[in-house]
């Protein structure tokens, strides 16, 4: 997915799936999606002979019994691409916004030269709690490129 955005970025016909599934990517992708779909029906079936179980899926089930077994698994799949596409997307929208604006960039690595080298000691969350800029150019790719913009496609 990471690899469709950062194309994408270069190419904005691959934004529209009519050009973008008549690409090498798109077999590929169509490969992962399926084996996440199975892996969610595999989690579906086992928590249907689940009959007290206080999981996060028995819980999805619960408010789900009006949905299609479609619905379920296209929700399932969105919940598990959230929990590890998002942060890769996020950093590598970052990163291509980064790449994009040079000025911006030498601001985020002198906050963060001037931060990081201030004690000479090892990087902590108190320091990086203290890079205010890469925290603001993080918020402004988010704005930009929310986490889960791409997780449709």
């Amino acid at each position: 997915m990471t690899e469709r955005i950062c194309k994408a970025s270069f190419n904005p016909l691959l934004f529209f799936d009519c050009f973008y599934k008549l690409t090498k990517n798109y077999e590929t992708e169509k490969k992962f999606r399926l084996v996440i779909d199975d892996f969610v029906q595999r989690i579906i079936k086992r928590n249907e002979t689940k009959e007290t179980s206080k999981l996060f899926i028995d819980r999805f089930n619960e408010i789900s019994k009006s949905m299609t077994s479609e619905e379920i698994s296209e929700g399932l799949a969105m919940f598990l691409g959230a929990g590890f596409e998002t942060t890769g997307n996020t950093i590598s929208s970052a990163l291509l916004l980064l790449a994009m604006n040079p000025d911006i960039q030498d601001k985020v690595v002198a906050e963060a030269r001037v931060v990081i080298e201030s004690d000479h000691t090892d990087v902590d969350d108190e320091k990086i709690s203290r890079l205010s800029y890469l925290d603001r150019v993080i918020k402004e790719t988010l704005r930009l490129v929310p986490a889960n913009l791409f997780q449709a496609m």
